[in-house]
């Protein structure tokens, strides 16, 4: 049961039986944004036959944000048991397309989850229990990060994947005309764009629920040292952002971007120290210090990116 965009973004076909037989009146939109990930999209996508939501209350919009590998072919031969619209767009980035597919969402509720996640099988029976009755309301679910599939067996310890982060795409849900007023996700943000949209939701009085039942396991497989480093500094550059954008000693201290860290981080990789890391990485990228000695250089380079950034917009560092 899948609906395609064909040519321009938001052109949607459907079949005219489809069209005849069901009439959609959806709770919940999900919202998965993807790119050139076709594998795991398409594992994620058929994991979702298993969730036990009437199938006429819930739809799924997959917005292909430019894919090069195999993501459009293998859509357009895929077959769910539940209503799948897809769309595709030329590389707009994330927070363009997940905006993209709120406006196309035709639910009251959107459910942002992603690619490569899989969730529990009564996941949108917790998050409608939890909307009900309460107009301005966020509801979060554990995200548990999983190194690859299978699935873990068993009931997982969801007490400690309680999370503080006011919005994660990865599984949380809203009503829709909530997102449009607050101006939904700001595109410039590279990362962190769920956080800048938290902290308008939050000045708009939306409230946050955490759902402990309602959880997600989250396929999130080893990456390399350079690929770590790299995300540090997109992230310490969204942090600078997001400082600049709602000024404040909260912000400040929630960023980490001020003296303190500095100096602790400076101490901590300071030259003899950083060689000793880099050299006992390129020896040893699986041993027992690997994962300190590539969090203390990942922070240094968050901290670096952020700072020079704050510097460059004439802000205090």
């Amino acid at each position: 049961m899948a609906e395609r965009g064909e040519g321009r973004p938001g052109q949607v076909n459907s079949s005219s039986a489809l069209k005849s037989t069901i009439v959609f009146s959806p709770v919940f939109s999900l919202v998965i944004p993807t790119k050139n990930r076709a594998e795991i999209l398409i594992q994620a996508l058929a994991h979702l036959e298993n969730l036990s939501y009437p199938r006429s209350k819930f739809e799924v919009l997959v917005v292909n944000d430019g894919s090069t590998d195999d993501t459009t072919l293998r859509l357009e031969k895929l077959q769910v048991g539940y209503r799948l619209r897809i769309f595709h767009r030329e590389g707009q980035g994330t927070s363009a397309t997940r905006n993209f597919g709120i406006s196309q969402a035709e639910g009251t509720h959107i459910l942002f989850i992603d690619d490569d996640v899989f969730p529990c099988k009564d996941l949108l029976e917790y998050h409608e229990e939890a909307h009900r009755g309460h107009w301005r309301r966020l509801v979060r679910g554990p995200v548990i990060n999983i190194p690859g599939l299978p699935l873990p067996e068993g009931p997982p310890n969801l007490v400690y994947h309680y999370s503080q982060n006011y919005l994660c795409t990865s599984n949380a849900s809203i009503r829709k005309s909530l997102l449009v007023e607050a101006g939904m996700f700001d595109e410039g943000f590279v990362r962190w764009e769920d956080a800048e949209l938290g902290v308008r939701l939050k000045q708009i009085g939306v409230s946050r629920h955490f759902v402990l039942r309602g959880y997600v396991y989250h396929l999130k497989p080893p990456i390399s040292i350079e690929r770590q480093l790299e995300y540090a500094r997109n992230d310490g550059l969204s942090a600078a952002q997001l400082f600049q954008r709602y000024p404040s000693l909260r912000m400040r201290l929630r960023s980490g971007l001020h003296p303190l860290n500095y100096f602790r981080s400076g101490l901590l990789t300071a030259f003899p120290f950083r060689k000793a890391y880099e050299s006992y990485l390129s020896k040893k990228p699986d041993g027992p210090l690997a994962p300190l000695a590539t969090s203390l250089l990942a922070e240094r380079e968050y901290l670096r990116s952020g700072r020079e950034h704050l510097k460059n917009k004439g802000e205090q560092s």
